[in-house]
């Protein structure tokens, strides 16, 4: 068993329901996404919702919640709005490259 931060360590927070500690969103960490969940993350910011980008990616909403789910687990937020201050603090991709 690895032990992880002492509880009483303010950085660290235990996410509700998943008993796994973390260090906040995202964390200063890369975070790998898949083509859909960039996709979703793009059409987000660009203050498209969840229905209009199901219908213009010819998906359906549940796929595109799944991907929702996806890309808030993996950037470490509880709510859509934690991943949409997350996402509007990050650089533009192209000038990572």
């Amino acid at each position: 068993m690895v032990a992880g931060p002492p509880a009483n360590d303010p950085g660290f927070r235990r996410r509700s329901g998943r008993g796994r500690r973390s260090a906040g969103p995202a964390a200063g960490r890369v975070v790998r996404l898949t083509g859909s969940e960039a996709a979703l993350a793009a059409d987000l910011l660009a203050g498209l919702e969840l229905r209009e980008i199901a219908q213009r990616r010819g998906r359906s909403i549940n796929t595109v919640r799944t991907h929702l789910g996806g890309l808030m687990t993996k950037t470490n937020v509880n709510r859509q709005s934690e991943l949409m201050r997350l996402l509007a603090s990050l650089p533009p991709v192209r000038d990572l490259i």
